[in-house]
């Protein structure tokens, strides 16, 4: 064997600088990639939270679209008046009784008439709207039933009411029925 190839066969492998300088470069790039993927799947986390967050809230809006177009003011009243129907509402709470109530349990004795109640509150740190149910009308409006949250997050919320009679939209809107006469104040 000539000379050239012996000190090629004595060099065949790294040194050990060399094999540090791969190593190192090897680390920054999974660094590098680590990072990148995590910041995606952090981005994507948000926009899938932000996406079920406007899903919650349209499904909401259409609800209530629903109950409000199915709400009612009732002049009838039994003797013992047991029963009242309102709409008031102001800026950040609603409260009317709708026909919009569909009972899913058979024998429920349940009516399609319902009290609700959306309103906004802390909970948990965070703004939410609620919606409040009673499935029974009775002389005590805007007390009783169960609460449910419909939207977490919620910024802000405000209702407005269109007073045909003053041809203008007003930040509180009240009707309700007291021995038989409509009261709208």
């Amino acid at each position: 064997m000539n000379r050239i190839h012996r000190r090629y066969l004595q060099r065949r492998g790294f040194t050990l600088v060399e094999v540090m300088v791969a190593i190192a470069v090897l680390a920054i790039l999974c660094g590098l990639t680590y990072a990148s993927m995590a910041y995606s799947l952090e981005a994507q986390d948000r926009s899938r939270r932000l996406h079920d967050r406007y899903h919650a809230a349209r499904l909401t809006m259409e609800r209530l679209k629903k109950e409000l177009g199915m709400a009612f003011i009732s002049l009838h009243q039994s003797e013992d008046k047991r029963t009242k129907t309102v709409f008031e509402g102001d800026r950040s709470r609603l409260l009317f009784v709708s026909s919009s109530h569909e009972p899913i349990q058979r024998d429920a004795r349940q009516s399609d008439q319902v009290e609700l109640e959306y309103f906004l509150t802390r909970k948990d740190g965070e703004e939410v709207l609620m919606r409040r149910i009673k499935h029974r009308l009775d002389d005590r409006p805007g007390k009783g039933g169960r609460e449910e949250v419909m939207v977490s997050g919620v910024k802000d919320l405000r209702f407005e009411y269109y007073d045909p009679d003053q041809v203008r939209w007003r930040s509180d809107w009240t009707v309700r029925v007291e021995d038989a006469e409509v009261i709208k104040v």
